[in-house]
């Protein structure tokens, strides 16, 4: 049994919910060298086709309850990913 799509967390400046297919540009620009150290990723992906294949793993992942891939929002901006 996998983890909810309807999941969000929500605090008084940023809410945390599932990652989907609508932020692929947004986290294609900000996927660095840096952040995917912490992330499933062996390097930034060099074409967008690249970050939706990833959107596309994380939400398997999440569908089989194996791993929970979370986008971080500031007032429904992207600003951040977080795995669990």
């Amino acid at each position: 049994m996998g983890f909810p799509d309807n999941l969000i967390i929500k605090g008084d400046k940023i809410k945390l919910a599932p990652i989907t297919i609508e932020y692929a540009e947004d986290i294609f620009k900000e996927l660095t060298e840096e952040i995917v150290k912490y992330i499933d990723l062996d390097k930034p992906p060099s074409a967008i086709e690249e970050t939706r294949e990833f959107i596309d793993w994380a939400i398997d992942q999440r569908k089989a309850g194996t791993d929970l891939v979370l986008v971080i929002l500031k007032y429904d901006e992207l600003i951040g990913l977080e795995t669990t």
